[in-house]
């Protein structure tokens, strides 16, 4: 589980990046003006090498912890289509090989295989979140919300997919719902201060300042 959320939460920093990279003059509001994270009018690169549109550059170096989740995802490929041989019928090796393809930035193949994930494993709430969280990613953010909030029907009490909620409805500009599922979370047993975080983007969306800034 810990390597899935990595995965998604990977996905979707590399994804937020690359909309802050393309930022007009002027973007007004979360996910830009149109609330669809696309910078209208701007200019992008399209070619890339060592020295030309290079902004910055920086070394990085990758932790053993790094290296071996980068080197089980072949493995966890090998593993799905053991699972497939067994049982064809199970959604779990599905929803795994899309993962897989997601942080392989294989959007195609991601989203084939969660559709076979979902029509298999209708009833199970990870799928949904995980396809869901998917689905906004990629900028389909109706279908995306929609699927976040099927997870949250078929498990209403998981902290991960009520805090998933939550940031689900900043995407979507519903910063109304977003402390109902922020204290949902906590009730469910979340003890981070990620709930915070949202309710101050919530409060900041409304236009509640001094909430923001309290929080």
């Amino acid at each position: 589980m810990k390597h899935t959320a990595l995965i998604l939460t990977s996905a979707f920093a590399l994804s937020t990046v690359a909309t802050q990279a393309a930022t007009p003059v002027n973007w007004p509001q979360f996910r830009g003006g149109k609330a669809g994270g696309v910078a209208d009018g701007s200019t992008l690169p399209t070619q890339w090498s060592a020295k030309e549109n290079v902004a910055w550059a920086a070394e990085i170096s990758i932790s053993k912890n790094d290296a071996k989740l980068l080197g089980e995802l072949p493995q966890m490929e090998t593993l799905m289509g053991r699972a497939l041989e067994l049982d064809p019928g199970l959604g779990e090796p599905y929803a795994v090989r899309a993962l897989h393809a997601q942080a392989h930035n294989l959007y195609a193949d991601a989203y084939r295989n969660f559709r076979e994930a979902v029509a298999r494993a209708p009833s199970d709430p990870e799928i949904h979140n995980w396809y869901g969280g998917f689905l906004l990613d990629t900028g389909y953010l109706q279908a995306g919300w929609a699927e976040r909030q099927r997870a949250g029907e078929l498990d209403p009490l998981s902290p991960l997919i009520a805090w998933h909620l939550g940031y689900a409805a900043l995407i979507m500009g519903r910063p109304d719902v977003i402390e109902a599922y922020t204290e949902k979370a906590r009730e469910n047993g979340w003890e981070g201060m990620e709930p915070l975080a949202l309710e101050g983007g919530g409060a900041s969306e409304r236009g509640d300042i001094d909430r923001a800034e309290q929080l």
